[in-house]
């Protein structure tokens, strides 16, 4: 996967805001929504493979920036992953 077709699926996906954490303001998107389950895997591990580490609150993230918005994925195997983003 490259950063263009990594891009359109990120742009083609329903995100939902993180109302739970109002002091943490972001975005998600979930595994089950996601028609095809390999595009969701090979963009958590395109952001894994070519992102940048960010420590947040003592925990590290893998984030890659797309679009003004940075993605990160939370850690966990990628077949259980859901993806995040911040402006």
């Amino acid at each position: 996967m490259d950063i263009q077709k990594a891009s359109e699926l990120l742009r083609a996906h329903p995100w939902h805001s993180a109302k739970t954490m109002p002091e943490n303001p972001h975005e998600y998107t979930l595994r089950k929504q996601w028609e095809n389950q390999e595009d969701i895997d090979g963009v958590a591990i395109f952001i894994r493979e070519n992102g940048y580490v960010l420590n947040f609150r003592g925990r590290d993230y893998t984030c890659f920036d797309v679009d003004g918005y940075r993605h990160w994925t939370m850690g966990s195997p990628v077949t259980k992953q859901a993806l995040s983003t911040a402006h």
